[in-house]
């Protein structure tokens, strides 16, 4: 008859080992499912930030192309948005957009972008300046994902923009 040695003893787990890995595998999990928020989070305000470039060099394009035609059409270009651009224009896609109102239609596009591009978005012209051709074109937008924020006057709210200030961008014609 066979018999098993006094001192070998049953192998495996215990049950208090086995929680304890759970546990501690649960941290891990949980820690990279907070990661992962992060990074939606980060990655979410960073499209913010490159549509708002892609928005103010498109506006210093526009004033580009009517700069090489007439001056005058720079200013009136660059003028309607010396405040903040808040609403879209509710006809915008029913604009006859010719070559005797393109510059109308380029405005009005360029509104429309700003305002259904981000959350809350708007924009304007600062400092023109029509001798050296120079001026400063301001976006802001709403980077809050609760969808209840109000926008400020001035784009000062922490959750606006680049933390409570509007992305810039200095051009020159």
């Amino acid at each position: 008859m066979f018999r098993t040695p006094p001192f070998r003893t049953m192998g495996g787990f215990s049950m208090v080992e086995l929680l304890v890995a759970i546990v501690i595998l649960s941290i891990g999990l949980l820690g990279m499912a907070a990661l992962q928020a992060a990074t939606l989070r980060n990655n979410q305000s960073a499209n913010y930030r490159t549509q708002a470039s892609n928005l103010a060099y498109e506006l210093v394009d526009t004033a580009r192309s009517y700069q090489s035609r007439n001056t005058a059409n720079v200013q009136a270009v660059l003028a309607p948005f010396a405040g903040w651009t808040a609403t879209c224009a509710a006809n915008a896609a029913a604009t006859d957009c010719t070559s005797s109102n393109a510059l109308t239609c380029d405005r009005q596009r360029w509104a429309n972008r700003v305002c259904r591009s981000m959350p809350n978005a708007r924009g304007r012209v600062v400092n023109y300046v029509p001798a050296a051709g120079t001026f400063t074109v301001e976006i802001c937008w709403s980077d809050d994902r609760t969808g209840n924020t109000t926008p400020s006057a001035n784009c000062s709210a922490a959750s606006e923009g680049l933390g409570g200030q509007p992305y810039r961008l200095e051009a020159r014609l």
